[in-house]
């Protein structure tokens, strides 16, 4: 060991320091590869070199924090009264809780409080109104039940993307768009908030010319082979469901004629577009109603039950 006349103490292989003096306040150094570590006991814990806690460095160089009792590991600031976050010996972390029920738990503990994770990017800036946001957020006039709103937050002007699959087989499986209007058959539409499930890859807004969903609700099919599929859309289909699988597709929704007359008038749609008839090779597709028959032992499929067929002139 040695002392400076600074106060700087050196424990440990000190001819090896650099002008063989301790860096710091206290400095430890082992000049063998070996695991150099401060070691805290106590009557509890016994003084064993498995017992109590460790603080320092493994043979690697890398740092280690090492609770070795079957005990939890607690974090504080602002005084002994304020702990901010506990591991608790099975490795489940607490933020803002000591009894986490998860391997991460975070509570914000007053009644009218609300607890939010951020993540951001260089692209996306850091302040709070940047970046995904995902929470539970208080909410005074919510009067059923508990509060608090369950809420993901996509702060950026970008759409949320969900995706499943492994390694390279990964897809987006549903879009929710942000503040976009893309040309959809030479129609510059407003697709803020709509939402698109289906076809992997189909919702790409990045790509060239990338469409994304065509309504408030779109359901792509799997065997769509037009990327820009659907020739029966319209821009007014909006307040509904469309879904398209190749060049056909149906919409169930609201159709806005306010512009006829200037009144409140929005009417009920059901739309189906089919292929252009070019028979032998194309036919057209059937618009059907089929009614299932419920029996005491399951449900029963009649399709031939009643069935309303539309062909094209």
């Amino acid at each position: 060991m040695r002392i400076e006349n600074s106060g700087f103490v050196g424990i440990g292989s000190i001819s090896n320091l650099p002008s063989s003096t301790p860096q710091s306040l206290l400095h430890l150094h082992q000049s063998t590869g070996v695991s150099l570590q401060t070691q805290f006991t106590n009557s509890n814990t016994s003084a064993t070199t498995t017992d109590g806690f460790l603080v320092g460095i493994d043979a690697n160089g890398n740092a280690q924090v090492m609770q070795q009792e079957n005990l939890d590991m607690m974090f504080y600031t602002n005084g002994s009264s304020n702990e901010r976050m506990r591991i608790l010996s099975g490795g489940n972390v607490g933020i803002g809780t000591s009894a986490p029920n998860y391997l991460l738990h975070q509570h914000a503990a007053g009644s009218t409080s609300s607890t939010w994770h951020q993540f951001t990017t260089g692209n996306t800036g850091t302040a709070t109104t940047d970046g995904l946001i995902i929470g539970t957020e208080y909410n005074a006039s919510y009067t059923p039940g508990a509060n608090s709103f369950a809420k993901f937050i996509q702060r950026e002007n970008a759409p949320m993307k969900f995706y499943t699959g492994t390694g390279s087989g990964i897809s987006d499986r549903m879009i929710i768009n942000s503040n976009y209007s893309p040309n959809i058959h030479s129609v510059a539409v407003n697709t803020d908030g709509y939402v698109g499930i289906g076809l992997p890859n189909f919702w790409n807004e990045e790509a060239t010319n990338g469409e994304g969903p065509r309504s408030l609700v779109h359901l792509q099919g799997p065997y769509n082979a037009y990327v820009n599929g659907g020739l029966g859309w319209r821009s007014w289909m909006k307040t509904g469901i469309y879904m398209n699988e190749n060049s056909d597709e149906v919409y169930f929704g609201l159709k806005n004629e306010f512009a006829l007359n200037g009144t409140n008038r929005s009417d009920a749609i059901i739309a189906w577009g089919d292929d252009l008839y070019s028979p032998p090779d194309i036919q057209p597709d059937n618009l059907r109603i089929i009614l299932l028959e419920l029996t005491e032992t399951g449900i029963q499929a009649v399709p031939t039950l009643l069935t309303f067929h539309v062909t094209q002139d």
